[in-house]
């Protein structure tokens, strides 16, 4: 299973994305649905009413202590395997 964290602030500038990551979490979740994708950010206040923050997985704040993110990473592994019935 993939999980992508991605940041909202620059990153996506290559792919000239002009809300940043928040364009690049939506064309990854679009683009890969069984994925799941993260939006982790310092400012979860930026840009309220983009899709990416309704159609992604999941938000955590950007300085988010390592046993979130690790909870998080564990909650989708064991989704992942009780769905495919290796539990």
């Amino acid at each position: 299973m993939d999980i992508y964290f991605v940041d909202i602030n620059g990153v996506g500038k290559l792919l000239n994305c002009k809300n940043e990551g928040l364009d690049l979490a939506l064309m990854l979740k679009q683009r890969y649905p069984d994925k799941k994708v993260v939006i982790y950010s310092a400012n979860s206040k930026n840009n309220v009413f983009h899709e990416a923050w309704d159609k992604c997985d999941s938000k955590i704040e950007k300085n988010a202590l390592p046993y979130q993110f690790q909870s998080l990473v564990e909650q989708y592994s064991v989704e992942k395997y009780k769905n495919n019935h290796i539990i």
